[in-house]
């Protein structure tokens, strides 16, 4: 069967400057290191139209789906797609010391679903979409829903924006995360740290939905969208994060939850996610 490995292999190969992957309908159970194609040509992955359904499943194992490396041209994943039951996380877009950061990934219309270690037991439970030191991703119109770690559960996220921790890169910056729905979600769906900022996340739901062990949990262990200093890169954000036009409910324990809060594991105070706009709680 074709894989995803397979088109990377070609593209890297022939570098064309614009590239479709149409992936067939069906179950794949892959991961892929997306890395040699040629920097700054465009690459799309989406769905092939009236070929079924198309479903990436990591089979409970612990990894992710796909890892980009950065020059490797302008990415986009486009569903409908649905990326499920990988341990570690879906996308993850790793920048360099040598390299910079991954630029301009978009991640449109995908489904992350079942991600973490509550259903791959030897995964350490990240993200949907973990951005390690990537700058001008949008990830967009996704839905997020039983991303749940039973070990570490506020280790998870929707969508994590931070730094690439063995090249001790700056964080990510300048992301948007709009329009997406996220539910059961056992840590905060949104998180950045690491110095991670102006980041803006806008228009998106936050609901609840039945969690791993059959009953109604909410979304979110310390906040909606929150800023984390740890002893790895003891920093606050190089600037504001922005929080508006959201609609939020209760967190995964049935708790309310701040929208925006600014957290540390090292005594640091820092202000580095603020609401702007109008965000609604509804219970």
């Amino acid at each position: 069967m074709p894989t995803l490995e397979a088109a990377r292999a070609l593209i890297a190969a022939e570098k064309p400057a614009k590239a479709t992957v149409l992936v067939h309908g069906g179950t794949y159970s892959e991961s892929v290191l997306w890395r040699g194609t040629p920097a700054g040509s465009s690459i799309t992955i989406a769905p092939q139209p009236g070929a079924g359904d198309v479903v990436f499943d990591g089979r409970k194992a612990a990894g992710y789906w796909v890892q980009v490396a950065p020059e490797s041209g302008t990415l986009t994943f486009r569903g409908p797609m649905t990326v499920r039951r990988y341990g570690d996380a879906g996308v993850r877009a790793v920048g360099t010391a040598a390299d910079g950061p991954v630029r301009d990934l978009t991640v449109r219309g995908l489904t992350f679903a079942q991600i973490g270690n509550a259903w791959a037991a030897g995964g350490g439970g990240y993200a949907g979409v973990h951005l390690n030191h990537a700058t001008g991703a949008r990830i967009t119109g996704n839905s997020f829903r039983n991303l749940e770690n039973t070990r570490c559960p506020g280790c998870v996220h929707g969508v994590h924006l931070a730094f690439n921790l063995g090249d001790r890169t700056a964080g990510s910056d300048r992301n948007t995360v709009d329009g997406n729905t996220f539910q059961a979600i056992s840590g905060d769906p949104v998180r950045a740290s690491d110095g991670s900022g102006a980041h803006v996340v806008r228009d998106n739901v936050f609901r609840s939905g039945t969690a791993h062990d059959g009953e109604r949990r909410g979304t979110g262990r310390y906040g909606i969208f929150s800023y984390w200093s740890f002893e790895r890169a003891d920093v606050c954000a190089r600037a504001v994060n922005t929080f508006s036009g959201n609609r939020y409910g209760d967190g995964y324990h049935g708790e309310r939850v701040p929208a925006a809060p600014t957290g540390s594991a090292t005594g640091r105070s820092c202000d580095s996610v603020r609401e702007s706009g109008t965000n609604t709680h509804r219970p």
